[in-house]
């Protein structure tokens, strides 16, 4: 909607190869690019070849000489306001299950604000309870009903995207795993998988249009000309309390 109010036209482009990105760059006449979930490494490879305005949304930057326009968000405040909820109805055994097993980035700051949780209470997140997600969704259902079974000390799982959330809900209640009742279960977003699956996720917030109207916002600064005084832009979250997650008895 932004791009078209502005008088330009948008085109998709999906990639995992940051030379095709630099090939595209130069062998069309682009007025502008907006990169999404960028590894840190790429986005210094792009920014050093690419000769148009750009503006990056969720991605994380190594320390160097360039400048990066960014549109991202309080992940690590997300990851500490949903362990710090799931604490305070009495969960201490917590699997934290981020959803990028490729590089570190969004997921890496949520953890962070996960161990800040923890830590305010005197504890530490054990290596064990910290488990990436497989692309694979048979895998992924292996990894539900491992860390649910009868073996498992979990009461409650923290995943960092609400897709996969609401896919193992699903996944676990077809098994006779009830949530909240026999595992509570937390997400992030709050997409529509969050607020049309049963029961409904607690999960965390988060404004997925603003971030691509201010992205767009930005973009367009650069191609006039035009001064950008914050060039990294952290957009706030908070916590949506529903019915996944069971309250435990003092202990």
């Amino acid at each position: 909607r932004e791009i078209r109010k502005n008088g330009y036209f948008m085109m998709l482009y999906v990639t995992d190869d940051e030379s095709e990105v630099v090939r595209l760059s130069k062998a069309w006449k682009m007025d502008g690019l907006i990169l999404v979930w960028v590894p840190a490494n790429i986005c210094s490879v792009i920014n050093s070849t690419v000769d148009v305005p750009l503006v990056y949304i969720d991605c994380f930057f190594n320390k160097d000489e360039h400048i990066y326009h960014n549109i991202g968000l309080e992940d690590r405040k997300g990851g500490y306001e949903i362990t710090k909820y799931l604490l305070s109805k009495g969960h201490r055994k917590i699997a934290f299950l981020p959803c990028n097993p490729v590089f570190p980035g969004g997921d890496s700051e949520r953890f962070a604000g996960c161990q800040e949780a923890y830590a305010e209470l005197g504890l530490t997140i054990p290596k064990e309870a910290y488990r990436r997600l497989p692309y694979n969704r048979e895998e992924r259902k292996k990894i539900y009903l491992e860390i649910t079974g009868e073996d498992s000390e979990f009461t409650a799982l923290a995943f960092f995207a609400d897709y996969y959330a609401s896919e193992a809900i699903a996944f676990l209640q077809e098994h006779g795993i009830s949530v909240p009742k026999d595992i509570s279960i937390t997400g992030f977003d709050n997409n529509l998988f969050s607020q049309l699956i049963t029961p409904r996720l607690t999960t965390i917030n988060q404004e997925s249009r603003e971030k691509g109207r201010l992205a767009i916002e930005m973009l367009m600064r650069l191609i006039r000309g035009e001064e950008v005084t914050e060039p990294r832009v952290s957009l706030p979250v908070r916590l949506c309390v529903r019915d996944s997650v069971k309250e435990l008895a003092n202990t």
